[in-house]
């Protein structure tokens, strides 16, 4: 049996701009081919902006209702705890992208299929401070890559 990690995420400007940035290189994209196309581009740009914005709030100061702003492992899951205080028991998706100190993390509910939601962890031991603490960070690398029994006592 192994210990359960336990991440708290902090607030990070870091975070919400790394989840913004599909977004804002959508919005690059229309406005140039708003500019040199079709002017019918620019009418997409206000939702490719609200889209920026609603995952830096999420991501970055940890607001909104599918906000992740704690998680937890179990044996073979992730609880998840919301921004609205709702706990959200987890499977990590296939798409999460995982880095020696980022990581882009996709969860699904165990549930359904409809909801998911996304985070981003990271920890820069020497150059920045993160949004979680290194060594938790370390050990729940280790659990999604080596799966619960990697983590002993």
């Amino acid at each position: 049996m192994s210990n359960p990690i336990e991440l708290t995420l902090s607030p990070s400007r870091t975070a919400g701009w790394l989840a913004g940035l599909p977004s804002l290189g959508l919005s690059v994209v229309l406005l140039g081919v708003g500019s040199c196309i079709t002017p019918w581009a620019f009418a997409l740009l206000p939702a490719s902006l609200l889209l920026s914005w609603q995952d830096f709030r999420r991501c970055g100061q940890l607001r909104g209702a599918n906000a992740i702003v704690s998680i937890r492992t179990s044996d073979k899951h992730l609880h998840c705890k919301l921004a609205d205080g709702s706990e959200l028991l987890a499977r990590v998706s296939g798409c999460s992208i995982l880095g020696a100190a980022l990581l882009a993390l996709k969860v699904q509910s165990v549930d359904t299929r409809s909801r998911t939601t996304t985070t981003i962890l990271f920890s820069f031991p020497r150059l920045y401070q993160g949004n979680v603490p290194e060594q938790a960070f370390r050990r729940l690398r280790v659990w999604l890559v080596a799966g619960p029994a990697a983590i002993s006592r």
